[in-house]
């Protein structure tokens, strides 16, 4: 009877194991990446396939940045010599290899294995030891350093936020929990807000819509009424971006509703081009079946180049806005979408865009907007800063 019963349990666990294995979650293999440096092949499960340098993605399919010993390492070919365009050696003196970096003044100095490294002549230890790695996936070498530890020698601003990594050549404005000024009100459906002060002297001057509002609702959900209605939503990441613009006195903001009225579209529309505003952003949430998923940006490919101003087109206002708002959601990116017959588009003479933040038909995604709207303000507010500065508009 106990071999009988141990043959019975045996193979009650080798069943339980095969059905452990099958409901092992698909994402798990899509988070492991495979490597081999320093003689031996290594296993990391701790990946990002996505970098924003400078506003821009950047896609690390086959080579991505990976989590070891606390630390995030990644290509630095691609995020610093193609991405930021730094200065970039690689070198090989007898068995040693060498990585050089220079950014405004520094130059960072790293050797094949080795934590320490040598920063404008002087010694530094770094986070972990930078490697030239092959990529089991692709087979390719690339130099890989540890993130965090080169942009801080090199002056960069690193920023691990909502599962995604930024790198700038310039810090963007982090969170501030000061006082933010009062918004003057300037009629019954539109405000405008700006700081006292800009040491540049001309205002950046932008509209935000947020979307629907008063008699229209826009998208519903059943989920959690009266909360999952779009026209409270958008308002409600409107509000969140506006605390950032009041406090910067780079910009003057108008705003098409900062209560719960509707304006027509016709009135948003004028409200711009009677402002001459240099950018319009319109806030939106998405809604179709239950299984539709993902983070998107309109525009209007045809009026894109007519009403280019400061060098800023509609497509590359639409893209930045896409990178910042799909990072801050970590949803599917369904990228950008030409939708010229929307009037907020079509009628603006400044560039333009729309964004569909995620869909309040699936359960999930509205869940995670929820709980998300200072981030999704906080995105807004550093994408349009993003783009000004790359145009020479914000100093």
């Amino acid at each position: 009877m106990n071999s009988i019963r141990k043959d019975r349990i045996g193979k009650l666990l080798l069943l339980f194991f095969a059905i452990g294995m099958l409901l092992v979650p698909s994402t798990v293999k899509a988070q492991t990446v495979k490597v081999r440096y320093g003689g031996a092949d290594h296993t990391y499960y701790k990946t990002i396939e996505t970098v924003y340098v400078d506003g821009k993605e950047i896609s690390l399919a086959g080579k991505p940045i990976y989590l070891k010993s606390g630390c995030y390492v990644g290509p630095a070919n691609i995020i610093f010599k193609t991405g930021l365009k730094l200065s970039y050696k690689s070198s090989k003196s007898g068995s040693t290899r060498k990585l050089t970096l220079k950014h405004e003044g520094k130059k960072l100095v790293m050797k094949n294995g080795k934590k320490k490294a040598s920063l404008n002549g002087k010694t530094t230890s770094l986070g972990v030891a930078p490697w030239r790695v092959r990529y089991k996936a692709t087979n390719k070498v690339y130099w890989v350093v540890p993130l965090k530890s080169v942009c801080k020698r090199l002056g960069l601003h690193y920023k691990l936020e909502d599962g995604a990594i930024y790198i700038d050549t310039k810090e963007e404005e982090d969170e501030d929990e000061g006082t933010v000024s009062k918004a003057a009100a300037t009629g019954s459906s539109a405000s405008a807000s700006t700081s006292t002060s800009n040491s540049s002297g001309k205002k950046i001057v932008l509209v935000i819509d947020a979307g629907h509002g008063g008699k229209d609702s826009g998208a519903t959900a059943k989920w959690d009424k009266p909360n999952s209605v779009e026209k409270n939503m958008t308002l409600r990441i409107v509000k969140e971006a506006k605390k950032y613009f009041d406090k910067d006195a780079h910009f003057k903001v108008y705003y098409t509703r900062i209560t719960d009225c509707y304006p027509s579209l016709a009135a948003r529309y004028q409200l711009a081009n009677s402002k001459n505003a240099d950018l319009f952003i319109s806030v939106h949430i998405n809604s179709y079946k239950s299984t539709s998923a993902g983070t998107e940006t309109l525009y209007s490919a045809e009026r894109s180049p007519k009403t280019k101003k400061n060098g800023i087109t509609s497509k590359e206002l639409a893209t930045c806005m896409q990178n910042y708002t799909r990072a801050a959601t970590g949803f599917p990116n369904r990228g950008i979408v030409n939708r010229p017959n929307l009037q907020v588009l079509k009628y603006t003479k400044m560039p333009s865009c729309l964004i569909e933040y995620g869909f309040i038909s699936n359960k999930a995604e509205y869940r995670k907007m929820s709980t998300s709207y200072a981030a999704y303000g906080r995105s807004l507010y550093n994408g349009v800063v993003r783009i000004a500065r790359n145009h020479g508009l914000y100093k």
